[in-house]
């Protein structure tokens, strides 16, 4: 349906389907500037679209009549469905952030100069509009996509709008001409966000909206000045899943949107999907139960692995041997499976032919099985492709040291940090007690950085304690750590410790 436009430029032979309002360059950069300062939301700037195209619709009236605007009009094209209030708040934020000079019921009036902006530094606006060439022209820009920001998308789908309507849209000769050539690191650099994010929405526009036409452009040609791309002038306003839906311009009562039987021309249909339906696997009805592996539990072993032999592969819980192309989860799980799979990496180089590089491996695994929660093949595999082994936790090096321990040597029971009773050696049974109460109040006063005589600490719980009997016992100590430095035996007194405790009086 052919629909009027707003021609404040002149006759138009050529305008985008349902028409186009005429923006500055320089206001699209101060209302994001405003955005990006904080001095509008998110809201604000839908508002301010959605005024925009308040102001397109009663652009044709004729000589005479007054316009009239709504809040509920304005509240349809928001789609905000929340009372009248916030959008009211959003006219005065917009008013105090110099974006519109007057927001009437009968005038609607945005601001063209940045001297309007409450802000002392504007160096980040100029900066801006120092990296594009006509920054005083005027872009048409098609008024569907304008109810389309309106209505809400990403900021980085709407900056990639923007980046694309200033290098690409143009009015030449009385019509709009919509093909140009456009860089994703220029459209970050100008609106300060990702390129990655900028690549998802170009790909948004392109494939699921359809707004943007890529061309065939040569490589060089991409390189130095981007993708030649064609903004469709025909775009019937389809959003898809991640915007609300805008309501289609046979709701607006505006005389220019009512079309008549001679302007009625047929609508091009859109792409045919790249896509087509996959037909369906056979069906597996005609398997006997219970004749595979498939649904069974694996037999395991007493330490807790899966039994596997010694091929470097299971054959109980997959018939295939491991492979770092396709990583599985019983890989993960199987010592002789991740084994395998470490072989394999020291022959791509993407391990370290060491102890420390096979720990590394099998902790990667053990993070991945505890912190993948969607694929944890996926990040195992990508972790040790990127060699990204400072995510690795020391309970992760913990477990994967115990798994390596019970693999290497089968089952045994740590007993880091303490010396099991029938390891004593006969000189550590000989301290008399009143040593051992000795060395444990002085290492007590040594913990807690205490400078007091331990001699007067024993006498506070035991008054009958002689300072005969405390030399005594101090040169006894004494002794016996000399025997236990020549022998080359580790002192462990977590033993005197608990006799210790016994001996003092609660």
């Amino acid at each position: 349906m052919k629909q009027k436009a707003c021609e404040q430029e002149g006759n138009s032979t050529k305008k985008p389907d349902g028409g186009y309002f005429p923006l500055s360059v320089l206001q699209i950069c101060m209302v994001w500037f405003a955005r990006k300062r904080h001095l509008i939301t998110a809201l604000d700037q839908r508002v301010y679209f959605a005024l925009c195209e308040l102001k397109s619709r009663r652009c044709t009236l004729k000589p005479g009549e007054s316009p009239y605007y709504t809040i509920q009009e304005l509240e349809r094209l928001v789609g905000w469905g929340r009372g009248p209030f916030p959008l009211r708040a959003s006219q005065s934020r917009l008013q105090k952030a110099g974006l519109l000079a007057t927001s009437k019921k009968s005038e609607i009036t945005l601001t063209t100069t940045p001297e309007s902006m409450p802000l002392d530094d504007l160096s980040g606006l100029h900066h801006m509009l120092g990296q594009i060439k006509n920054p005083n022209r005027k872009i048409p820009v098609p008024r569907r996509i304008i109810r389309l920001i309106a209505s809400g998308a990403r900021p980085s789908v709407i900056a990639t709008i923007f980046g694309h309507l200033i290098r690409c849209m143009y009015f030449k000769n009385g019509g709009c001409n919509p093909k140009g050539t456009c860089k994703v690191s220029w459209i970050a650099e100008l609106f300060n966000i990702s390129p990655r994010s900028v690549k998802s929405a170009r790909k948004h526009l392109t494939e699921e909206l359809g707004w943007l036409e890529p061309l065939s452009t040569e490589q060089w040609y991409l390189n130095r000045y981007g993708l030649r791309v064609n903004i469709n002038l025909y775009w019937n306003g389809a959003v898809s899943n991640d915007t609300p839906k805008i309501a289609p311009p046979s709701v607006d009562n505006s005389p220019h949107e009512q079309a008549t039987g001679p302007e009625k021309e047929p609508k091009i249909s859109p792409p045919q999907a790249e896509k087509e339906p996959k037909i369906s696997p056979p069906s597996n009805i005609d398997q006997k139960p219970l004749q595979d592996l498939k649904n069974q539990k694996p037999e395991r072993h007493p330490f807790g692995e899966p039994a596997c032999g010694g091929n470097g592969f299971c054959a109980k819980t997959s018939k295939t041997r491991p492979t770092l192309n396709k990583v599985l989860s019983s890989d993960l799980r199987d010592m002789n499976r991740l084994l395998s799979l470490y072989e394999q990496a020291l022959a791509k180089g993407m391990a370290e032919k060491s102890d420390r590089g096979r720990l590394n491996f099998v902790a990667a695994a053990e993070h991945a099985r505890s912190i993948g929660s969607i694929n944890p093949p996926g990040l195992f595999a990508w972790m040790v492709r990127k060699q990204q082994w400072n995510y690795i936790t020391n309970d992760d090096e913990d477990s994967a040291t115990r798994r390596l321990k019970t693999h290497l040597y089968g089952n045994f029971t740590e007993t880091r940090g303490t010396i099991p009773w029938d390891g004593l050696k006969p000189e550590r049974l000989e301290l008399s007690e009143d040593a051992r109460i000795i060395a444990a109040v002085k290492r007590a006063l040594q913990q807690h950085q205490m400078q007091i005589d331990p001699f007067f600490a024993i006498r506070r719980e035991k008054p009958e304690f002689t300072r005969e009997r405390y030399k005594a016992a101090e040169d006894e100590l004494r002794n016996h750590a000399l025997r236990q430095k020549q022998q080359n035996t580790p002192e462990d007194m977590s033993s005197e410790l608990a006799h210790v405790r016994e001996a003092l009086p609660a």
